[in-house]
């Protein structure tokens, strides 16, 4: 079958555009996680019972992938020699000297803060109900 240059052209701008897109929704889905982790204690009780072991799952996803799974599949957008998403905000936000162990450790402490923070609303709740 013969293809003319232009269509074949044409068949790869396709194909390369619907590989942007899908790599900018996954861009998104990495910035909306950290951002939906941070909120899960200001939800209501009634939700945040269902949600509140959301963080603790993330941290053994990362354990058994051996980091983020997201960050594998979008490495080429994160622009630091780790292909770590949270390393590269903390290095353009926080500061350009943290480290990958010291990023690593920093996102830990959120999200157990999260978790004991989640659950004392839960216990706190609880409690004010009983009396």
């Amino acid at each position: 079958i013969y293809l003319d240059k232009n269509i074949l052209f044409i068949i790869y701008k396709f194909i390369n555009y619907k590989l942007v897109i899908y790599m900018n929704i996954l861009h998104f889905i990495h910035y909306l996680i950290p951002i939906s982790i941070l909120l899960i204690p200001l939800l209501p009780n009634k939700y945040l019972i269902k949600v509140i072991f959301v963080p603790a799952l993330l941290q053994l996803t990362w354990l058994l992938c051996d980091g983020c799974f997201l960050s594998k599949i979008t490495k080429n957008e994160i622009n630091n020699k780790h292909n770590n998403f949270i390393l590269h905000l903390f290095n353009k936000y926080i500061n350009k000297n943290i480290t990958l162990q010291q990023s690593s450790r920093f996102v830990n402490l959120i999200i157990s803060t999260i978790i004991l923070i989640s659950a004392y609303k839960l216990l706190y709740n609880c409690e004010k109900t009983n009396q």
